[in-house]
């Protein structure tokens, strides 16, 4: 392809999961430079602070690259949603990086950064719920209870071991909630241990939830899990570790949808790749499709 990027912002996140953002700040600068490309680093403390120099200087860019985790690629994507740029890239730094497994992103930090460099972007949806925006996963229930004990943890955390150490502590606690959600014409009022509405296939550090699922097939995919006990999540489990346990039919439902609406008594929390929102109800969910140019495969 023509080398036609030729100015590029690095946001980077320096309490990504890896512990690698000095390591990598040189890294960049070594890369970049040898590329023979103009670009700038954004590293602030947090990354609300980070979101309004994105928001001021996205366009520019000829892309905007998000180094950490499934967090940072939320506020990355969540500000560039309030400009008119489009071109993202993801150079995964996080402890879990979930939508980057799913783009198959993957290969040593230098193998993904010339990727982003020299490789021409795929064509990607990405999914809405009210006014946010997410690449990976929307969901509710159990995982939320899940996601709080999984940051609350020390870091550096370990992944998959850390998320399991949270469903288990989880299995106590939790209390079912009740939604009603609507899609496809239809809706369905019960309690749910869980659903989550994808874009992507993996979530929680590496769980294949959805494997059917596709960013660039122009829906969602609903699954559902329902009919369980907080006990009987742990034979479960090993299926859902193989990315199996769409076969079980009398707990699991999953439908391909365009939008969904999610009903619940008082507030909820939602969790949108791994953020967690206080939310009140309704929440209107929507695909919103070929919306960025990915870069990094």
């Amino acid at each position: 392809m023509e080398n036609y990027k030729k100015k590029i912002l690095f946001v980077l996140n320096p309490n990504a999961g890896k512990g690698l953002i000095r390591t990598l700040k040189t890294f960049i600068h070594r890369e970049v430079r040898f590329a023979g490309m103009d670009y700038d680093i954004v590293c602030k403390k947090n990354m609300v602070l980070a979101r309004q120099i994105i928001i001021e200087n996205a366009e520019s860019y000829d892309m905007v690259v998000s180094v950490g985790g499934d967090g940072t690629n939320y506020f990355v994507l969540n500000a560039l949603m309030e400009t008119n740029q489009r071109h993202l890239g993801i150079l995964p730094a996080g402890t879990a990086n979930d939508f980057a497994k799913c783009m198959r992103i993957k290969g040593s930090h230098q193998k993904v950064l010339r990727n982003i460099l020299n490789h021409d972007p795929v064509i990607i949806d990405i999914g809405k719920a009210d006014h946010r925006y997410f690449l990976n996963t929307a969901s509710m229930g159990f995982d939320v209870g899940v996601m709080k004990t999984y940051d609350a943890l020390p870091r550096p955390k370990l992944g998959k071991v850390s998320y399991l150490y949270s469903i288990f502590k989880n299995l106590i606690t939790y209390e079912k909630e009740r939604f009603q959600l609507s899609f496809l014409n239809q809706k369905e009022d019960k309690e749910y241990l869980l659903f989550v509405l994808a874009n992507g296939i993996y979530y929680g550090g590496g769980f294949p939830i959805v494997p059917p699922a596709n960013p660039m097939d122009g829906v969602l995919d609903l699954v559902t899990v329902f009919g369980l006990s907080n006990t009987e999540v742990v034979g479960v489990l090993p299926k859902l570790l193989q990315g199996k346990h769409l076969a079980l039919k009398e707990y699991v439902d999953h439908h391909k949808v365009e939008n969904l609406e999610i009903g619940f008594h008082g507030e909820g929390v939602l969790n949108l790749d791994g953020e967690l929102f206080p939310v009140k109800e309704p929440v209107h969910c929507k695909i919103v499709p070929g919306e960025i140019y990915l870069y990094g495969q």
